[in-house]
């Protein structure tokens, strides 16, 4: 009992902490983006859900005793792909009017490149955000035993709640109050689990020697695949931090740091799922961290853990909703409607409830889609394939002409619905080959293309020569 009073408290901490953070939120400006005012640590709190998410808690252990620490080494790629991002953060500050990553995209492709950028982002979103609110009832299932519907559904309406009552004002609050949670859970849980697990050494002693396998890896091509397309700078919350930042300095900071952070908890969620191999032999996909807490944890103790991994999925489930609910009004309803003159109080209004009917969908749809994690990582390659080339590319300076942005376009998507089709999920190695390829592809026609268009307007106009006939 005292357990879930520890987690009761928590989520009426949540909401208290969202409601006084999003009252003075009277415009899409501080729905979206703010002024630019928080600070360093505040900015590291928004980013941390990007990169760690309950997938960690689960796929990622679970991955971790069944591969070995190849696995480990293809999901440092997210520190890559921070790092990355720390080329392209001067050019994402220079479209100083963008409230959004769409904005982007409206300025160099139109409206129409809004639109496409805008349905991707939803779909991706959406996906993530279920995946969430599924491990939040595996948490509360296995830990409490309890029917992880009704905490589904209990959690979902507090995240809910304060993403659409404060958008990103009240998300930067709670991400904080979460990471201290967090924060303050991990250590606890992690020392305990270790004692319980007889120490390092064991852990290593029970430890398969395939386990430790990398150049001779048998997927060795595979996880290096998942390392690169980890690497991409494609996320859109990422770049929303950017825009968010006071100064490209700061964003390169908490650039910086957050893939700095990164590094450590992987390794850490890798000894932690190592130690599952000393204590269960049947090791549950999904369910490896939290079946090892209820093993190993003394009662009282599960409490604290719980606040903690609930913490780390409620950052990301808000993150990703509020994601979902920026694009789909700012990139989804305003161009396809032709709303460009909302009223801001109209546009607030929609925002929020767009939040709010998006978090409800989602937590039902996740009661129903229990796999939703397949699907998710799957439909998290339309964006890459589809937008992400003439995004980065258009950041670097190769602006192409709205001709040939929609030519890659139609071509990527006739391509991610062949893979759809004939690949689907049965072959990850192949899906994660296509997606890569296709995206060097897509970047590559694109490229080309826009060469080719200077190259001939450039010949039409020198080829173009007066002649002063009869003058002379």
């Amino acid at each position: 009992m005292s357990d879930l009073v520890v987690i009761m408290l928590y989520l009426v901490t949540s909401v208290i902490v969202g409601y006084f953070a999003g009252k003075n939120v009277k415009k899409p400006k501080d729905f979206i983006i703010t002024d630019g005012n928080f600070t360093t640590f505040t900015m590291v709190a928004l980013m941390f859900p990007m990169m760690v998410g309950c997938g960690d808690l689960f796929g990622r252990t679970y991955r971790v005793c069944q591969v070995g620490i190849i696995f480990l080494i293809s999901n440092l790629g997210l520190s890559i792909q921070a790092l990355c991002f720390t080329f392209i953060t001067k050019a994402i500050r220079n479209f100083k009017q963008a409230l959004f990553p769409g904005d982007i995209m409206k300025t160099m492709y139109g409206e129409n490149g809004q639109k496409i950028f805008g349905i991707c982002t939803c779909i991706r979103s959406f996906g993530d955000t279920m995946v969430q609110f599924v491990a939040i009832g595996y948490i509360c299932n296995i830990l409490f035993g309890i029917n992880s519907v009704v905490y589904i559904l209990m959690i979902c309406f507090v995240v809910t709640f304060y993403c659409s009552w404060g958008g990103i004002k009240a998300l930067a609050s709670t991400n904080i109050f979460q990471l201290l949670i967090f924060v303050i859970a991990f250590p606890i849980v992690s020392s305990i689990v270790l004692y319980e697990s007889g120490g390092l050494k064991n852990i290593i002693n029970h430890v398969p020697p395939g386990h430790l396998r990398i150049w001779d890896h048998p997927d060795f091509i595979k996880y290096i695949l998942i390392f690169f397309s980890n690497a991409l700078p494609t996320d859109v919350g990422v770049m929303h931090r950017i825009m968010m930042a006071k100064s490209i300095p700061q964003a390169n900071s908490v650039l910086k740091i957050s893939a700095l952070l990164y590094v450590p908890i992987v390794i850490f969620l890798a000894l932690l799922g190592s130690c599952s191999l000393t204590v269960s032999e049947n090791v549950p996909q999904y369910g490896v961290f939290s079946q090892l807490l209820n093993i190993t944890l003394p009662f009282g103790f599960r409490g604290i853990a719980a606040a903690g991994m609930i913490a780390v999925s409620m950052s990301a489930a808000g993150t990703n909703l509020n994601v979902l609910a920026f694009s789909f009004t700012r990139d989804v309803i305003k161009p396809f409607f032709r709303l460009s003159s909302l009223q801001d109080k109209t546009e607030l209004l929609i925002m929020k409830i767009v939040t709010a009917v998006f978090g409800i969908v989602a937590s039902f749809s996740s009661l129903v889609f229990i796999d939703v994690a397949d699907y998710s990582e799957f439909f998290d390659n339309a964006f890459p394939i589809i937008v992400f080339p003439s995004l980065f590319l258009g950041l670097m300076n190769f602006l192409f002409s709205k001709k040939i942005f929609l030519i890659g376009v139609v071509f990527s998507s006739c391509a991610f619905l062949a893979i759809i089709i004939f690949i689907h999920f049965s072959n990850e190695s192949l899906l994660l080959f296509c997606t890569f390829m296709l995206v060097v592809l897509n970047a590559s026609i694109m490229y080309f293309m826009h060469k080719y268009e200077h190259r001939k307007r450039k010949f039409t106009t020198s080829s173009y020569h007066p002649t002063n006939s009869g003058t002379s």
